[in-house]
């Protein structure tokens, strides 16, 4: 809600300027030598006046340029509209009040002001005694979420409670109007802007971009495409176009250096375009790709980089692709290592030399996994002439350590990559 003070002089021709001027000359005097010519209390009226959608705030249904003002009612109105106080003392105030009346969702307030200050003038006595203090009031927006009446729109009722320029009640000083809102004027404001950029990749080459792809191997390079659309009203102008990844690492795609490449339109319309600069017309757009070398990431990692546009309007997106590189394939391989204590000295050697025939002798083994991915024990055995021991067999009186803590080994035991088990 906004407050103007209407000066009646302004705007009008020099012969009615002089014909008015002359009219306040004259009736000046007469105030001043008969202060009764200003009748106190409940002496005002107020008036509700239509306005035009297309003009807005400070022009009349009745009269656009405000050359004069009457004190007309219009029982019917749109969302905008005025309140117009004509009469009212000097400093005199109210209390404005416009709610829902039956039938239409009866008792909702739509407006509920103190202490305004409706007359900036001493009472005229006379029924057309504009007070210069308009009320302008837009309810579009309170009015959205309530049903109006099919034929009629919306009934409202306005209560003005009144009171001296001191703060003290008017005797009476109570006045309501009822009357019908029938429409809200479409919003001729400004366009709505909006832009939208969505990035994709080709990272593993198959001529299909999405979000999320898997690069073959860690440093490929990758291909990435960009659509950008103006989904507002109004045209756009790109000025900005980067490309962000891990920490440090920016791409000014505007920069020729960066090898981007745009087209606009579809089939035989399509034509090559600089985005530096470019007018996007609204629903309008245009398609870029560019590579970024040795982009894919290390082997079982992933790379999420994010695309800025902006333009010159202030409008501003973004959008997100994320490109992964395969973990490299395990290797598997195993090395065993057998050693003998026949000579019983406490040392183990590949040739040793027992005390006597029968004499018992402990072997020493090396297990050690030489590969990349973990091994799965299956079976260990020991052989020698026509004899066979299975010494994952509890009777093989096996005794293992890994890392220097015991282990016991068994069919399925797990050698873990790198690990070695004597």
């Amino acid at each position: 809600m906004t407050q103007r003070r209407r000066r009646f002089q302004l705007g009008f021709g020099a012969g009615l300027v002089t014909m008015v001027l002359g009219a306040l000359l004259a009736i000046a005097p007469v105030a001043g030598a008969n202060s009764e010519q200003d009748p106190r209390g409940n002496n005002g009226t107020v008036k509700i006046d239509g306005i035009h959608p297309v003009d807005g705030p400070g022009h009349s249904r009745a009269d656009n340029d405000y050359e004069e003002q009457h004190p007309d009612n219009d029982p019917h109105v749109l969302c905008q509209f005025e309140l117009e106080f004509f009469g009212f003392d000097l400093g005199q105030r109210a209390d404005i009040r416009i709610a829902m009346h039956s039938p239409t969702d009866d008792g909702a307030d739509l407006v509920n002001e103190t202490g305004v200050e409706i007359s900036q003038t001493p009472a005229g006595g006379a029924g057309n005694d504009p007070d210069a203090v308009i009320r302008y009031y837009d309810l579009s927006e309170q009015l959205d979420s309530i049903e109006p009446h099919p034929q009629h729109g919306w009934h409202v009722k306005l209560y003005v409670t009144l009171y001296n320029s001191d703060g003290s009640a008017v005797p009476g000083g109570k006045k309501h109007k009822v009357f019908w809102i029938e429409e809200c004027a479409p919003d001729e404001g400004e366009d709505e802007l909006g832009i939208e950029i969505v990035k994709t990749n080709d990272a593993d080459r198959d001529d299909e971009f999405t979000d999320d792809e898997v690069a073959p191997a860690e440093g490929s390079d990758v291909t990435f495409r960009l659509e950008i659309t103006n989904t507002g009203d109004g045209d756009l102008t790109i000025d900005g176009l980067v490309d962000t990844w891990a920490e440090d690492q920016e791409l000014d795609l505007l920069d020729a250096a960066s090898g981007l490449e745009c087209t606009s339109g579809e089939g035989e319309d399509q034509e090559v375009v600089d985005p530096d600069g470019y007018v996007l017309a609204p629903g309008a757009t245009i398609t870029c790709h560019f590579t970024v070398e040795d982009y894919a990431p290390a082997a079982d990692g992933s790379l999420t980089n994010t695309v800025t546009v902006t333009t010159e309007e202030g409008e501003e997106d973004d959008d997100t692709s994320t490109v992964s590189t395969p973990p490299v394939p395990p290797t598997f391989s195993v090395e065993l290592t057998k050693r003998n204590d026949a000579n019983a000295d406490g040392t183990f050697s590949d040739t040793e030399q027992a005390p006597a025939p029968g004499a018992a002798v402990t072997f020493w083994i090396s297990i050690q996994n030489t590969g990349t991915g973990d091994l799965t024990l299956e079976r260990l055995v020991d052989e020698w002439d026509d004899e066979e021991l299975d010494l994952l067999d509890e009777d093989a009186d096996l005794s293992c350590t890994r890392d220097a803590a015991a282990v016991a080994l068994a069919v399925g035991s797990v050698l873990p990559a790198g690990s070695t088990t004597t």
